[in-house]
């Protein structure tokens, strides 16, 4: 006999939602289900949402939690519900997370990883700069040095900067920034600090 998928309904902000399998395993070695992913997404959603606001969102679903099957997903899943709003960019028709309960049934639907453009919605304006290094080599001990120093630079320049690890082996380096530059001035000053 086959299990009975377990189900239930919330309202968030005036919206119904249905939470399909609570109790699925997302990151099975720490016990974290999808309940308790749910409920750490609502505590972070005052981060979460101030920081996708406004940009066309790519996600990372891992339906069967994190050692299974991923992919990534541009186009708004279908069926949606009405509160999800989306937008269309060059003939993809994005999410726009916006509110708590998009964000909730993003969560749902095991979205693990969020990921903003770098420009706003109907712009072509950056979001934010970022300077993504990757190793040369497998192993490369170097590429913590190169971050180090880059990080420097940018002290030196009065440039707040913050790193983070990427995918597997990268370090991407995130500088908020001010509506007035292009994507261009951005580029000719990363090569600067890189030379």
């Amino acid at each position: 006999m086959m299990p009975v998928a377990e189900k239930g309904s919330i309202y968030i902000e005036g919206q119904e939602l249905t939470i399909t399998n609570p109790n699925k395993p997302l990151w099975p070695e720490m016990e974290i289900t999808k309940l308790m992913y749910l409920e750490k997404l609502v505590y972070l959603s005052p981060f979460l949402l101030r920081y996708c606001l406004n940009r066309y969102l790519t996600v990372i679903r891992y339906p069967h939690g994190i050692h299974d099957k991923s992919f990534y997903q541009k186009n708004a899943p279908e069926p949606r519900p009405d509160f999800v709003e989306t937008i269309l960019h060059n003939k993809i028709q994005y999410i726009h997370l916006n509110k708590l309960p998009t964000l909730v049934w993003l969560g749902n639907l095991a979205c693990l990883e969020f990921h903003p453009s770098f420009e706003w919605i109907h712009t072509e304006q950056p979001a934010e700069w970022v300077i993504d290094i990757d190793p040369s080599l497998e192993v490369d001990p170097r590429i913590m040095e190169a971050v180090a120093i880059i990080g420097d630079i940018l002290e030196s320049l009065h440039i707040m900067s913050i790193p983070k690890t990427s995918g597997a082996t990268g370090v991407q380096i995130y500088i908020p920034i001010q509506s007035r530059y292009s994507f261009q001035q951005l580029r000719e000053l990363g090569h600067f600090i890189g030379k």
